[in-house]
């Protein structure tokens, strides 16, 4: 029974940690998760491995979010080469 218990304890503890992170370069600027515009696909998928066709969007868990979003050449830079801006939006906070 005490197993059982810290094992809940541990998932509760650990749960926040895994909230995912959504990537997506806009058109417009605003981050308001609409679907994302190219360069979409083409800025991400040297980075993550779950793409959303329907909303043109990545998915990845949160402990990516400044090693692959700001650095030089990340997502950021690549969205803002082509004109576009970038945006994240963090789930499960």
């Amino acid at each position: 029974m005490k197993f059982g218990i810290a094992a809940i304890v541990l998932a509760l503890l650990v749960a926040p940690s895994q909230a995912d992170v959504w990537y997506w370069c806009t058109g417009d600027g605003r981050c308001d998760n609409a679907p994302g515009v190219g360069p979409t696909y083409v800025c991400g998928k040297k980075f993550w491995d779950y793409y959303d066709s329907g909303r043109k969007r990545w998915r990845t868990s949160r402990d990516t979010l400044s090693d692959n979003f700001w650095k030089t050449g990340g997502f950021y830079d690549c969205c803002h080469d082509s004109g576009k801006g970038a945006c994240y939006d963090i789930e499960n906070e």
